[in-house]
């Protein structure tokens, strides 16, 4: 939502905003040195991965639910 705009993403970009939320938190993690802490930030990716996920239709150009091993092939989000 942008200045009274509803913003809305496709699947393919919510892909691929995903795997960044998901490289910032391999990131957060390399960096740790093991510690095992609960890290804010990544709590903040995880929340904002979650956020995507509830956009995603999970629906492919043909407007079928598209999934791999049970997951949506855009979010991951697992289907059942």
């Amino acid at each position: 939502y942008k200045g009274g705009l509803e913003i809305t993403m496709t699947n393919e970009e919510i892909r691929e905003a995903i795997k960044r939320e998901q490289v910032k938190i391999q990131e957060i993690l390399l960096t740790s040195n093991n510690t095992f802490e609960l890290n804010p930030d990544i709590l903040k990716h995880k929340k904002a991965i979650d956020e995507l996920r509830a956009q995603c239709t999970h629906l492919n150009p043909n407007h079928e639910i598209q999934t791999f091993n049970s997951h949506c092939i855009y979010c991951g989000k697992h289907m059942g």
